[in-house]
């Protein structure tokens, strides 16, 4: 559930800057390479959030990282 979430904000977050990046890249891309760019996408979302989740489970990160939470 975490991992879905932390996703959905991921791309819901995406700023102006990211947009005016990629929509020129998309629209340059025939059906196929969209496809398989959107699910390279998707995949390396989950390997960054799984990568991050073993690195907080680690007891010295996930304590630092529970004591600067609020600025991270």
């Amino acid at each position: 559930k975490l991992v879905g979430i932390v996703a959905l904000v991921t791309i819901a977050s995406c700023g102006a800057d990211n947009i005016g990046l990629f929509v020129p890249y998309f629209v340059s891309l025939n059906f196929s390479q969209l496809i398989v760019t959107l699910i390279v996408f998707v995949i390396l979302i989950f390997v960054l959030i799984y990568t991050a989740q073993r690195l907080a489970d680690i007891k010295d990160i996930g304590e630092i990282v529970e004591k600067f939470n609020r600025w991270i």
